[in-house]
């Protein structure tokens, strides 16, 4: 009778060590009062600003700090600090600003874009 082949079954996946060190979105100060924030910004700006420069009408689902500091930093709460964009667009931000895909981070002044 045939058999069947080995399968492979991957150990336990380990989150990577800067994933394991990261604080909860709680402790990083995207608690309670910012969410209730978060729902009445985008009641108040409730359209992508980057995706509406370029022509386009794409809703907004992302509070973006333009400092990058997030909601514990000095700027955290100040609507001049922040901008509503798409989850694309809050993604490329990211990306480029924080670094990913091997970029290294900008330098701070690069954060305001």
């Amino acid at each position: 009778m045939p058999q069947r082949p080995p399968t492979f079954r991957p150990s336990i996946k380990r989150p990577a060590p800067s994933e394991a060190s990261r604080p909860t979105a709680a402790a990083r100060g995207y608690d309670h009062r910012w969410q209730r924030f978060r729902v009445s910004y985008l009641a108040e700006h409730p359209l992508c600003v980057r995706c509406e420069a370029r022509g386009l009408i794409v809703e907004a689902t992302c509070i973006d700090h333009i400092d990058g500091a997030g909601p514990t930093g000095p700027r955290g709460y100040d609507p001049a600090n922040l901008q509503a964009l798409c989850q694309s667009c809050h993604s490329q931000k990211t990306i480029t600003s924080d670094g990913g895909f091997g970029r290294a981070p900008a330098a701070p002044e690069e954060h305001r874009a």
